[in-house]
C-alpha cells in the first residue's frame, strides 16, 4: 500500500513540475514573468531544511574554517581565491599526524550525523520521501548538465551567435542616458525593445557576420 502511494505522489509531483516548466518558459517567450520550476524547491525549504540534519564538513573544510581567519587577518587585501589557494597549500604540506586530527573530527560527526538520518527518515511521510528523492533527482540532473557544459567549453565548442538585441545593447552602452548602470541597462531595455516591437532589424551587417564567424570554424 506505501509503495503505491509513493509511486502515485512522485507521479503527482513529476507532473506539478513539468507543468511548471511549461507555464514559466510560455511566459518567458512572451515577456512576462510567470510561474518558476522551483515547486520542489520551495516545499524543501518549507519542510526539510529546518529539520533535516546537516551533513558534516570534510577534514579539509574543517581546516579552512579554521584557518581562514588567520588568513584574512595576516593578509589583509588578498582576493578570496588567492587565499582560498594559500589555505590549500598550507593543508597539503600539514603532516599526516595533524590531518588525521581533523579526519577524526570528521569521522566521528559522519556517524553521529548517520545516526540522526536514520531517525530523521522514520519521522517522514510517504509524500515527503517520495519529494526527496525528486529533489535528489533533479540536483543529478542539474549537476551532469553543469558538468556537460564544461566539457563541452573545454573541447572548444563555439559560443551561440549573439542575438539582435544583445548586438544592440551592446553597441548603445556607452551612449545610454543615466547615470548608473541599472538606469542605462533600463532605458535600453525600453529602447530596444521598442525598436523590436516596430520589427526593425538592428545592426544586420554585425549579425551576419557573427553567424558567418561561428559557421565558418
Amino acid at each position: 500500500m506505501v509503495s503505491l502511494l509513493s509511486r502515485g505522489v512522485g507521479g503527482l509531483l513529476r507532473s506539478v513540475v513539468g507543468y511548471c516548466c511549461v507555464q514559466t518558459n510560455s511566459n518567458v517567450l512572451n515577456g512576462t514573468s510567470g510561474l518558476q520550476c522551483t515547486t520542489l524547491r520551495w516545499f524543501s525549504k518549507k519542510q526539510f531544511s529546518d529539520d533535516q540534519p546537516k551533513r558534516p564538513m570534510t577534514a579539509y573544510f574543517r581546516f579552512c574554517v579554521e584557518k581562514r581567519p588567520t588568513f584574512v587577518k595576516h593578509h589583509p587585501g588578498v582576493k578570496n581565491i588567492e587565499l582560498t589557494k594559500m589555505i590549500a597549500l598550507e593543508w597539503k604540506g600539514l603532516p599526516d599526524s595533524v590531518k588525521e586530527t581533523y579526519k577524526a573530527e570528521s569521522r566521528t560527526e559522519m556517524l553521529k550525523y548517520k545516526e540522526e538520518m536514520e531517525a530523521y527518515r522514520e519521522t517522514l511521510t510517504p509524500v515527503q520521501i517520495e519529494m526527496q528523492k525528486e529533489e535528489r533527482r533533479q540536483r543529478l540532473v542539474k549537476r551532469r548538465s553543469i558538468q556537460k557544459k564544461r566539457e563541452m567549453t573545454v573541447l572548444g565548442r563555439p559560443k551561440r551567435p549573439r542575438n539582435a538585441f544583445n548586438i544592440y545593447m551592446a553597441e548603445h552602452f556607452p551612449d545610454a542616458k543615466g547615470s548608473s548602470i541599472q538606469t542605462k541597462m533600463k532605458n535600453l531595455h525600453e529602447s530596444g525593445r521598442r525598436c523590436i516591437s516596430q520589427k526593425r532589424r538592428l545592426t544586420p551587417s554585425l549579425l551576419r557576420m557573427t553567424r558567418f564567424v561561428i559557421k565558418t570554424r
